[in-house]
């Protein structure tokens, strides 16, 4: 027949097993929740960096017009605060590692930032669409 006692010993040992390896995945998990990957949020400061240069060169092209030629100097002006702002979020916040103010910040740039080319582009609404879908495939 069948022999319990081995049986018995086969499930404890198979137990003991599974346990062992619950325990790793759980030690895992508590180090990337200790220790959360920022990357993505200073990348995303990069990706914006360079939607920003686009925009400039785009001007400088002919492919981005100004809704009025007069203030093209405060458009150069502005693109370079918004390059230092973002530049400024990217270092001020390297080290923290909430979420949750690295979104609050990079939300409140790009709203900003949105509100910068609808001021001073023609066609903004879809130049901010495009910027949008870029940056959600990016981040």
């Amino acid at each position: 027949m069948f022999n319990i006692g081995a049986m018995f010993i086969a499930a404890l040992i198979v137990g003991f097993i599974v346990y062992l390896q619950i325990q790793k995945v759980s030690k895992k998990l508590d180090e990337v929740e200790q220790n959360p990957d920022m990357s993505r949020y200073l990348n995303l400061c990069d990706f914006i960096v360079l939607e920003i240069d686009e925009l400039e060169r785009g001007l400088t092209l002919g492919d981005v017009t100004l809704k009025d030629s007069k203030l093209k100097s405060e458009f150069e002006l502005g693109v370079d605060s918004l390059k230092n702002e973002i530049l400024y979020i990217k270092d001020t916040y390297q080290s923290n590692q909430n979420s949750s103010v690295w979104e609050e910040k990079l939300f409140s740039f790009l709203s900003k930032f949105e509100e910068f080319v609808s001021r001073y582009l023609e066609n903004s609404e879809a130049i901010n669409d495009d910027i949008r879908s870029r940056l959600q495939r990016q981040f």
